[in-house]
Formats: C-alpha cells, sequence, structure tokens
C-alpha cells in the first residue's frame, strides 16, 4: 500500500470511528461489544461510490484501530486492547 493510500485509510478510519463514537468519547469507555457493533455498521454502510465495503476494506479499518487502542496502551491511557479481549489483563 503506497503512503498515501495508507494516509487516506487512517483519515477515512478516524472520520468513521468519530461519527460512530462521537468526538468526545475516551477510549477507556469503547469496550469489544461496542467494536462488534462499529463492525457491523461499517458492514451495513456503503462505500463513496455506492458499493457494499468489503470484508478485507473493514478489517483494514478494524487493524487501523487496533493500532490506536495499542498506542493507547503503551502510554497508560488505557489498562488493555479491547480488541484484544482473548487476552487476559
Amino acid at each position: 500500500m503506497t503512503p498515501a493510500r495508507l494516509r487516506d485509510l487512517k483519515k477515512l478510519c478516524f472520520e468513521s470511528f468519530k461519527e460512530y463514537f462521537g468526538e468526545d468519547r475516551r477510549l477507556s469507555h469503547i469496550r469489544y461489544v461496542n467494536l462488534e457493533s462499529f463492525r457491523t455498521r461499517l458492514k451495513k454502510k456503503l462505500t463513496r461510490h455506492g458499493t457494499i465495503r468489503t470484508e478485507a476494506w473493514i478489517n483494514r479499518e478494524i487493524a487501523c484501530l487496533h493500532h490506536v487502542f495499542e498506542k493507547a496502551v503503551e502510554w497508560d491511557m488505557m489498562e488493555r486492547n479491547p480488541l484484544d479481549r482473548s487476552k487476559t489483563p
């Protein structure tokens, strides 16, 4: 993926995330079940071209969010990444 394409992906990812959760919601208040609901919404949301999003694109958006949560854990903003639900705290 080219740097420009990656930049566009991150921008779209954050826009979708803020649209769904709101700009004022703390990352530490987001749980796995909220992220599953977000994923379901992404599956129903059409692209700007009016087509259904592919599973690969949805996975890229979730991977982007996983990275955001990993950084929040690294910077002691959260105890654990909600997308790592299989890991024990």
